[in-house]
């Protein structure tokens, strides 16, 4: 993306916040981070962000936000998965999806964050558009592991847990009803 095309939707991100403009050294830093990414999907991120949320995003959160628009769109990515190379570590994706603890907000609840981590034993991170061009941390399944991270969001209820089964509906009812 051209900086002059980069300008003004981070200028109307900031706008949207109420935020005073961003000085100088602070857009270059910014425009490092999406400067190998498309202006379409930038601006998609970046719209999306001021629909759904109340403060001015971080970068990750930006580029957590591309990894969704490349999955809704596969059709405008710039390389064919044909060139992807054959990866067991990441499923050929070029990253992990992966949750991190956040600790509890005020009512004691637990918070868990999303992240996407390039994949250390091929490059596809590369094609994946949501990485700055120095990336210098990648990552296997077991470093995942080790530092922490899941796979799945531990969020989400488990709908394995209490599950009931059941041949017919008139089994199903009567199970649901002694239940209650």
């Amino acid at each position: 993306m051209q900086k002059e095309n980069f300008l003004p939707v981070i200028r109307d991100l900031t706008d949207w916040y109420g935020r005073k403009q961003l000085n100088t050294r602070q857009i270059e830093m910014w425009y490092q981070q999406f400067r190998n990414t498309a202006l379409e999907p930038f601006q998609w991120a970046c719209e999306l962000w001021m629909r759904t949320q109340r403060n001015l995003p971080t970068p990750q959160q930006l580029r957590d936000l591309l990894v969704d628009y490349w999955k809704a769109h596969p059709e405008k990515r710039a390389r064919e998965d044909k060139k992807r190379a054959i990866c067991d570590e990441c499923d050929s994706r070029g990253y992990f999806d992966v949750w991190y603890d956040g600790g509890q907000d005020s009512q004691g609840h637990q918070i868990w964050y999303n992240k996407a981590l390039p994949c250390a034993m091929c490059n596809n991170w590369r094609r994946c558009g949501i990485f700055p061009p120095d990336v210098n941390k990648f990552w296997t399944q077991e470093q995942i592991i080790n530092n922490g991270f899941v796979f799945e969001n531990p969020a989400l209820d488990r709908m394995d847990q209490g599950r009931v089964e059941a041949d017919t509906l008139d089994e199903l009812g009567e199970q649901a009803t002694q239940r209650l």
